[in-house]
């Protein structure tokens, strides 16, 4: 698992990805409609940062800014992490703790190809052994 390429996990994936002067509300729907928790922001096809679910509480929400007028960038988070595609799973998961993140684009070339999420990963790690676990409870109840 720590050693699988970043890469792989992003099959199947499309990464929400919205423009840099997108209104909040723009943003919250298309990652509501997307079934995603976290968006990347452009800039002229460069990656120039993220927001999550919790920046929007958190930055949004809570000080109780206009979600209609709010632009995206103003809320994002400007520096953010990144890692190479052809990184390891293992070093997503030690910048992700290193950095207290939850979320962490993979980027090539300052475009964006996706995002790796702790929970999604780790989801997906675990769905091997979940259907082991399903035989072993069926197993034992046949018994």
């Amino acid at each position: 698992m720590p050693t699988r390429p970043v890469l792989d996990l992003l099959k199947d994936t499309t990464p929400v990805i919205v423009e840099f002067d997108d209104t909040v509300m723009d943003v919250a729907k298309t990652m509501v409609v997307s079934g995603e928790d976290a968006a990347l922001i452009v800039k002229n096809e460069r990656m120039v940062g993220i927001v999550t679910e919790a920046d929007l509480i958190r930055r949004v929400l809570l000080p109780e800014r206009n979600i209609r007028t709010t632009l995206i960038h103003t809320v994002m988070t400007h520096d953010t992490v990144i890692i190479n595609p052809d990184s390891r799973f293992g070093h997503a998961l030690y910048l992700m703790h290193e950095y207290n993140i939850s979320h962490i684009p993979v980027v090539a070339g300052g475009k964006p190809l996706g995002i790796i999420s702790i929970s999604e990963s780790v989801v997906t790690d675990l769905d091997p052994y979940a259907h082991k676990a399903e035989m072993l409870d069926h197993l034992a109840q046949i018994l």
